[in-house]
Formats: structure tokens, sequence, C-alpha cells
């Protein structure tokens, strides 16, 4: 499947997790358990059966493998000029320095 759809492979494998999520069972999985190897088997279920016209299929989340210390640079210049601005109506409210102070 993975070769073939294009997919990467976390989305795969919550995508294909979630219609094989016990509640629903759109599709089988052999063996019968919660991680993925490229040995398993899925096939779809025959024997599924939903008086609905949608069928709602819970989705999975994706774990994560970054370090949640680690922070993008974007988000840290982003960060960086949310504090700057901060500083700088708190030192506007307080009027504890000079404009040309505060610039210079």
């Amino acid at each position: 499947m993975l070769d073939l759809t294009g997919i990467p492979r976390e989305e795969l494998e919550a995508a294909v997790l979630s219609m094989a999520h016990p509640k629903i069972k759109v599709m089988r999985k052999a063996p019968n358990s919660k991680d993925i190897a490229d040995s398993h088997k899925f096939q779809i279920n025959p024997g599924y059966t939903n008086p609905r016209a949608k069928v709602p299929i819970p989705t999975l989340s994706i774990k994560a493998n970054k370090d949640p210390n680690k922070v993008d640079p974007a988000i840290f210049t982003l960060r960086r000029h949310q504090m700057d601005a901060a500083i700088v109506r708190i030192m506007k409210a307080r009027k504890t320095m000079k404009h040309q102070e505060l610039v210079a």
C-alpha cells in the first residue's frame, strides 16, 4: 500500500489503523495489534455493514518523534518579536525610561 499510494508512512499507518479500529472494523488486520510491521496483512471486511451513508471513522493521532524542547527557528523569531513588543508596552506604561535611552 505504501508504494502504491505514495502517502508518507506515518500518515498511512494512522489512516489504516483508524479503519481497523475495534469499534469500526472496516478493515481486518492480521495480527491484531496496535503497531504495524511490513509483514502485517490488511483486507477489507466483507461482513461490515452500516445503515449510514457516511461512516464515522475515528482518527488516530500520529506519534511525534521530535524533541519537545527543540523549538523551530521561525517560531523562535516570532516569540522574540512578541516578547519585545510586550516589554516595550510595559515600559511605556510605567514610563521608567526615556525614548532616547530606549532607542540608543
